[in-house]
């Protein structure tokens, strides 16, 4: 036995090892596992939400030169325009829906004008204010409905 002792070399010092040194060089843990989730979580959402705002820096100004006129058009959005009694292009449509032909049309014929838009069932309310761009206006007018 003796023989086998001396062929493995000397005892180790400790027979088992202890984590305690380990846990006071550590020290306590302050924020959990749980915590820093879900603080990274609440950043991540602010982080889209700010995304979503789509912030921009500076100031860009852009002078156009036109001359024309300022044109507010009025259009009835009340139940009476789900009438279908107009014909556009070979098939009945309602109302609005020719009312909505006819304004694009007009829109396309005045570049360098500034229209707006008011609907009305009862009571009027500002679907675009006077503007150049007319793709916006055009958008806007396309998202009336009646009722």
């Amino acid at each position: 036995m003796m023989f086998c002792s001396s062929i493995r070399g000397p005892a180790p010092s400790l027979v088992f090892s202890s984590i305690s040194m380990a846990k006071a060089i550590s020290g306590d843990r302050k924020v959990s596992p749980g915590k820093f989730l879900a603080w990274l979580r609440l950043v991540a959402i602010g982080l889209l939400i700010i995304a979503m705002a789509r912030p921009q820096w500076g100031n860009t100004k852009t002078e156009v030169e036109a001359s024309g006129i300022d044109i507010l058009l009025a259009v009835d959005v009340s139940g009476s325009m789900q009438a279908m009694d107009f014909e556009l292009k070979g098939r009945n449509v309602d109302r609005l829906t020719v009312v909505k032909a006819v304004v694009k049309k007009f829109i396309k014929e005045r570049p360098n004008d500034r229209i707006g838009l008011v609907a009305f069932a009862g009571r009027p309310y500002m679907v675009c204010p006077l503007t150049l761009d007319h793709d916006w206006l055009q958008l806007r007018l396309d998202s009336l409905q009646t009722g």
